[in-house]
């Protein structure tokens, strides 16, 4: 099992990480903040996923069986925040483009 976790620095990210690597499973953080624990450091790939084609390179080189979808902009004004609609919208839109030209992901959550 390969798991590729969007928004694995936040929270929720940071404790799922955490339950795989409990579990002897490795997965790669997909997320443009830092990790919020160091010792997932070198699971992290730098990047927004807005950033499409980095987003495939880094699914080509990790060939994920399995994606956690948790990347979002909680921080967003509905009626205002442009930068809100196009990092949870258009970012998972993008996501699930790659998704589904990934022919090694069997099981996609998006949360």
């Amino acid at each position: 099992m390969r798991i590729l976790i969007t928004g694995g620095s936040g929270f929720i990210g940071t404790n799922l990480m955490q339950h795989y690597l409990d579990r002897g499973i490795q997965p790669v953080n997909l997320d443009w903040n830092p990790p919020l624990d160091p010792a997932h450091a070198p699971y992290w790939q730098n990047c927004d996923i807005l950033e499409q084609d980095r987003v495939r390179a880094i699914f080509q080189e990790t060939a994920p069986t399995h994606v956690v979808h948790l990347a979002a902009r909680a921080d967003t004004d509905e009626h205002h925040d442009m930068g809100g609609y196009l990092q949870n919208h258009e970012g998972t839109r993008s996501l699930l483009e790659v998704v589904r030209e990934t022919p090694s992901v069997e099981r996609l959550i998006v949360t």
